[in-house]
């Protein structure tokens, strides 16, 4: 029988409040994937603002987050978990968008996570992470200020992007390859210290369950500290696909969160 303890809450986007009885236990970053995140993949640490979420008991609702959904698209529990479903014709999105942004504070660590399969690797787009609060879909354009998991439609390869002011984007290389329908999770963590320091790991694991963890690139930090140095950056969360043929095509997420430790 698990202990009563309030150290932890739930964290659903507008439904935080403090648990009496928490099944979840806390478990250190370098253990998991999940790092900073309960064993059961989902959001339940005392500190943390939720922007986006799915998986365990946060269970999908479309009014959770800002949907996308081109040319009769669908986002729906199917496949995995949830399961987007493109529209038939090139250029067209599917995407969540959070309600909620936080402006960039020091000392604050973001994190996302996901775990995701798509069903034609080299034909469908898709990004993930945090970028400036007023975008809604980073297919159709690089955010001004943004920290994301970026793959264009017409590749199977995927890196890692900061863009801050505008300005050109810091990619990593190739962080991995994603193959039809083989599912693989990505996460970023990131935070700036202070004026002059900060810090960005991108972390992937793939179906056989090895970790690769990938530092930030010295470009890639300089435009995280402009991001905070310039104006400070209102950042929310976007995850987004994006078809690029004419036919219809599938992502299927069977866990997903993005959110601040506050």
């Amino acid at each position: 029988m698990q202990p009563r303890n309030k150290k932890y809450v739930t964290t659903k986007p507008g439904h935080e409040a403090a648990g009496d009885y928490s099944r979840w236990e806390m478990i250190a970053p370098e253990e998991t994937m999940a790092g900073y995140l309960p064993s059961s993949q989902i959001s339940a640490a005392l500190g943390y603002e939720t922007m986006l979420s799915y998986g365990g008991w946060s269970t999908y609702s479309a009014t959770n987050q800002t949907e996308t959904k081109d040319n009769s698209g669908t986002i729906a529990v199917g496949g995995e978990g949830i399961l987007m479903t493109t529209g038939g014709a090139d250029g067209n999105d599917n995407a969540w968008t959070s309600l909620r942004s936080r402006t960039l504070a020091l000392g604050e660590i973001y994190v996302g996570i996901a775990n995701l399969s798509i069903s034609d690797a080299d034909k469908v787009g898709m990004n993930f992470g945090f970028s400036t609060a007023t975008t809604a879909e980073l297919q159709t354009a690089d955010a001004a200020d943004g920290v994301y998991y970026a793959k264009g439609k017409a590749a199977a390869t995927v890196v890692g992007r900061v863009v801050s002011n505008a300005g050109t984007a810091a990619d990593t290389g190739t962080l991995l390859t994603l193959a039809d329908g083989v599912a693989q999770t990505i996460k970023v963590q990131f935070c700036v210290e202070s004026a002059t320091s900060a810090w960005g790991k991108w972390i992937v694991q793939s179906s056989t369950g090895a970790i690769t963890e990938t530092p930030f690139t010295e470009d890639q930090i300089t435009a995280l500290l402009a991001m905070y140095n310039t104006t400070a950056a209102v950042l929310g969360a976007n995850f987004g696909i994006r078809e690029g043929a004419a036919s219809a095509d599938t992502c299927s997420v069977s866990f997903l969160y993005a959110g601040v430790k506050k």
